[in-house]
């Protein structure tokens, strides 16, 4: 079974009750094959946008319980300067490094990504200009 990146949106919408994307969120986790995987930027954002201690503790408990997997690329250096690259291709759409980061890791392992951005299916490509494959649409 193929893993799925997991964006910030949607890990941010299933630990807050009150997000107005929870209910998507969780409908969407039911139905998503396959290890869902957080890597640290998206970590990182996460934490930075659930500012209430309750709201972080939830991100932990969801990867104590393995619903959620703390993961890296099989080559992070690689993927960080593909990231890199990308953020330089794509500068006049104003992505963020969890976005490159997120596209890179996709592009090399070819895994699909749970996001809510729109960006995703309408904006960015990979850097071989192929479009980025979504885990639900």
């Amino acid at each position: 079974m193929r893993r799925v990146l997991v964006h910030t949106g949607p890990l941010v919408a299933l630990v807050d009750p009150k997000d107005r994307l929870h209910a998507r969120a969780t409908r969407e986790l039911d139905r998503l094959k396959g290890p869902l995987c957080v890597g640290l930027p998206v970590l990182t954002e996460a934490h930075f946008l659930l500012g209430a201690a309750h709201l972080r503790r939830r991100v932990t408990a969801l990867l104590e319980a393995e619903v959620l997997r703390l993961d890296a690329p099989d080559r992070p250096d690689l993927v960080t300067l593909r990231a890199l690259e990308w953020l330089a291709h794509h500068a006049e759409h104003a992505p963020d490094f969890t976005d490159g980061f997120l596209v890179a890791w996709a592009e090399r392992e070819a895994l699909a990504i749970w996001t809510f951005e729109r960006e995703f299916s309408t904006v960015w490509r990979t850097l071989a200009g192929k479009q980025v494959r979504l885990a639900a649409k």
